[in-house]
């Protein structure tokens, strides 16, 4: 046989015998004993365990030998990882942070993409809201009012960082000629009956002054229905009125419109909108009320705060780790203790990020806002390996040389960690299959971290293991270390020892079960009744500014939902009227689109159109007449050639109309909605259009679009997940039986988690659909590096195989999943939902997990697997 670096196969097959010899598991052979009976290789034995039996000496002696090379070689182990995480990690000067909602949240394939960039071609975002709402028990008095003077001329009056004012970044409306509009702002307090007071006037001011100018505002627009922008009746609630005149009401909502640059000077103006509004609000606030607001950009900066602030909590979960990993992989002594070896598995989780990240870069990836929790998530499955590692060089007897210990370690470990990381890395690949951007990304970026993982396990870390074995054995042979005796006792395996004693008793393995089956029940009736429910509130501090103004908007201004447009393209307008007016008579009839909200330029000139004139010619003076329409109506003319607009003499390049739905309450209500609004403009079919039909177009159907589509893939995503892990466990376990149960007890995992989630008041969203994926993963490690010590562990029978897995391996995984939860348990303070969810979820994860693998599998291996087993 050939020899690898002057190790020859002889010495690697003696240095196997000898260690085997001196008390280590090893697949049972067909002369050994076996399921409690003897048999001889005469006798005939069942295909699957031949196959095993092959498959697990293959690649035991792979594992071996692979170690061998690498105790001879331990630097070189070292560096050539190095070297290629150096290079990989290059790639990390491409990286590109993707931004767009749009880009992340849109399925492949979706015509959604197309629209957007004609749409942002055609009408860029043009405006930007800043809301406030006042809120008493009667807001509607002179002194309140003064109030919100006090406040207005506060807020116009702020100065951005480039000198500009609100006068100067204000949204206006498309002027005629040379003509200069006022600045948009809406709410009751924004009408000229307001704005025009004389500071004399305003003094003076009674609340039977201030009721009756409401009531007036609001006879005027019940009889003579104005445009949105300036109807102010859904702009206040708790309206109270008695014979026909307003005495009071509870909130007021008030909107100023900035227009939309894109320049560091609105950006800097919101943010002193929102340091006025809600630190610095002028003195003298009347007793009673409250003020809510919100800018543009206060939704992203809630979100940048929540990730920045809970990103240390995470960080310092990794401190805890290292010394809980430093505490328990060796002993309580300068000698044995092993915080280089840990020092080395914490390094390697930041080496496979690099690498991964690195790779994923050079490939052109780019980087999104799920992707900073996967260093969290590759240390928990790169603890997992590093325990085990650790855990079977531990089984060993010392005395021996490094060398052979070390590599024995590995034959018996490789098997383990090989069949987890393949299967991780299946899920991932199953996973980046998704029509969601976002999520494929993630799931790649996942998957190339699972894979160096592996990789620089079973090469930097062994290389590591060794030069520490190394050092602890020419300091053990100097024949001058005494180490106390409680210095090296062995904590976890004593408690698994007691644990054997334990779960192996007929009645407590009887409870096991039952406590099993209880957790299978529980989780099939959170199965059935868990919700599918998303609200981008719950992404905030619930105590954030942000949050409570969208609490206050939704509880007083039920008809304050979501904002929503719809394009139409260059068509034969003339032609086309029967359908423009069908899509005004669709909003008009959803029950899902406020009342009065809707802004469509052909609805209000439909309703004095001329049918004798020409089409155009009637439409110019319309626009000239309602200018506020020339933002939606884009024209092959300049606004400022007001002779050919009145004459006619253009044609409509592109136009669009909004409206805004009414408060919806849930996911099912917002699919619904978003569903209906979609499938009636899909019944518009133009004749003479460059789009066959309407374009509905809202950031907020983006989230929508993307839950519902993610949470209808994560059934075949499990389901894939399922498939290619019972795939890869079979052929790497290569034992029908034990793959089937590692899978029957993966399955109960994920069962008990959702179970869990629908009393925890959890629903399947964005963040729980993620974590469910990586649940199967995670499950999977726990029981996997059971069912696999099993295979590769002799006894006279199933009770005692698992028994000796038990004290074997349990501590390993024991202390691979506390790690995993260790590493996430301070932001079980957080007050973010997002993070509270990951807790939640990994703490779901590692408990059943943990429970199925160390508790049910061992069980069931002991009592049920003889009854299986083919004689």
């Amino acid at each position: 046989m050939s020899s690898i670096s002057g190790v020859s196969g002889r010495e690697m097959s003696l240095a196997e015998e000898r260690l085997d010899a001196d008390g280590q598991h090893d697949a049972p052979r067909d002369d050994e004993v076996h399921g409690g009976q003897k048999l001889t290789r005469g006798e005939v034995t069942c295909l699957s365990t031949r196959i095993s039996r092959c498959i697990t000496r293959w690649l035991e002696s792979g594992f071996f030998r692979w170690g061998m090379w690498m105790t001879q070689h331990p630097y070189l182990s070292i560096l050539l990882p190095l070297v290629l995480c150096l290079s990989l990690s290059c790639g990390n000067l491409l990286f590109n942070f993707e931004t767009d909602d749009e880009v992340l949240w849109t399925p492949f394939g979706s015509p959604f993409i197309e629209e957007s960039k004609w749409v942002r071609k055609n009408f860029p975002k043009d405006k930007r809201y800043e809301s406030l709402i006042i809120k008493s028990d009667n807001i509607l008095t002179a002194e309140n009012f003064r109030y919100f003077f006090k406040l207005r001329v506060g807020v116009e009056n702020l100065v951005s960082d480039d000198g500009e004012t609100f006068s100067d970044l204000c949204f206006r409306l498309p002027s005629i000629g040379r003509e200069t509009s006022q600045c948009l702002a809406m709410g009751l307090f924004f009408r000229d009956e307001f704005t025009s007071l004389s500071p004399a006037q305003l003094e003076s001011l009674t609340d039977e002054d201030l009721l009756g100018n409401v009531t007036e505002i609001l006879k005027q627009e019940s009889e003579n229905p104005e445009s949105s922008l300036k109807s102010v009746s859904e702009m206040i609630s708790g309206l109270r009125m008695v014979e026909g005149r307003v005495v009071g009401a509870t909130a007021l909502l008030h909107i100023w419109v900035v227009n939309n640059t894109g320049s560091v000077s609105s950006l800097s103006w919101e943010d002193e909108f929102v340091e006025l509004t809600v630190n610095s609000q002028p003195s003298f606030k009347p007793d009673n009320m409250q003020i809510f607001s919100l800018a543009e950009k206060s939704y992203d900066d809630e979100l940048d705060y929540v990730v920045s602030t809970n990103t240390s909590l995470l960080l310092t979960g990794f401190g805890l780790l290292f010394v809980y990993v430093a505490l328990v992989l060796g002993h309580f002594n300068l000698v044995e203790q092993r915080v280089f070896v840990s020092f080395a598995g914490i390094l390697l989780i930041g080496m496979a990020t690099g690498s991964a990240f690195g790779l994923c870069f050079l490939c052109g990836l780019s980087f999104n806002d799920m992707c900073p929790v996967i260093p969290f998530l590759l240390l928990g499955i790169g603890v997992d390996d590093m325990f085990v590692i650790v855990q079977c060089l531990d089984n060993l007897k010392s005395g021996e040389p490094v060398t052979d210990r070390v590599a024995a370690a590995l034959k018996h470990a490789g098997l383990a960690i090989t069949v987890t990381s393949f299967t991780d890395l299946a899920a991932f690949l199953i996973g980046s299959s998704t029509s969601m951007p976002i999520l494929r990304t993630f799931c790649i970026f996942a998957g190339s971290g699972v894979f160096f993982l592996y990789i620089y396990a079973i090469t930097f870390f062994v290389g590591c293991l060794v030069l520490d074995e190394r050092r602890k054995q020419k300091r053990i042979e100097k024949n001058d270390f005494h180490p106390p005796p409680w210095t090296r006792r062995m904590i976890s395996r004593e408690v698994f020892k007691f644990l054997n004693t334990l779960i192996f008793n007929k009645l407590v393995s009887t409870i096991i079960i039952l406590l099993a089956l209880g957790f299978a029940a529980v989780g099939v009736y959170g199965l059935i009744n868990i919700q599918s429910d998303y609200d981008s509130i719950w992404y905030m501090r619930q105590d954030s500014f942000q949050a409570q103004y969208y609490k206050e908007l939704a509880q007083d201004f039920r008809g304050q939902g979501e904002r929503v447009e719809i394009y139409l393209g260059s068509l034969d307008y003339p032609s086309e009227m029967e359908r423009l007016t069908r899509i005004s008579n669709y909003l008009d009839e959803n029950e899902y689109v406020r009342n009065g909200s809707t802004q469509f330029w052909f609805k209000d000139f439909i309703n004095g159109y001329d049918d004798t004139k020409e089409f155009y010619s009637a439409l110019g003076p319309f626009l000239l007449q309602r200018y506020e329409y020339l933002a939606d109506v884009m024209i092959n003319v300049s606004t400022d050639n007001i002779l050919d607009i009145y004459q006619g003499k253009f044609y409509i390049t592109a136009s669009r109309l909004r409206f805004q739905h009414v408060a919806l309450d849930n996911t099912t209500v917002r699919n619904r909605a978003m569903d209906r609004v979609k499938e009636d403009m899909r019944d518009v079919v133009f004749q003479s259009s460059e789009f066959e039909n309407p374009i509905v177009y809202s950031f907020f159907y983006i989230q929508w679009e993307a839950n519902k589509v993610i949470s209808q893939e994560l059934v075949r995503n499990l389901s894939l997940a399922f498939l290619v892990i019972a795939t890869v466990s079979l052929v790497l376990i290569a034992e029908l039986k034990i793959s089937v149960l590692v899978v029957v007890c993966v399955s109960l995992t994920l069962l008990d988690i959702i179970g869990a989630m629908y009393f925890l008041n959890l629903t399947i969203e964005i963040v729980t659909s993620i974590n469910l994926l990586l649940s199967v993963g995670l499950a999977l490690d726990y029981s996997a590096h059971i069912g696999v010590t099993f295979l590769v562990t002799q006894g006279i029978n199933g009770r005692d195989r698992s028994g000796k897995v038990l004290i074997d391996i349990g501590p390993a995984v024991f202390n691979g999943g506390f790690s995993t939860f260790l590493a996430f348990v301070l932001v079980a303070f957080s007050d973010s939902y997002v993070f509270l969810t990951f807790f939640k979820m990994f703490a779901l994860v590692v408990g059943f997990g943990l429970f199925h693998g160390l508790l049910v599998l061992p069980v069931v291996l002991a009592w049920i697997l003889d009854i299986l087993t083919c004689k």
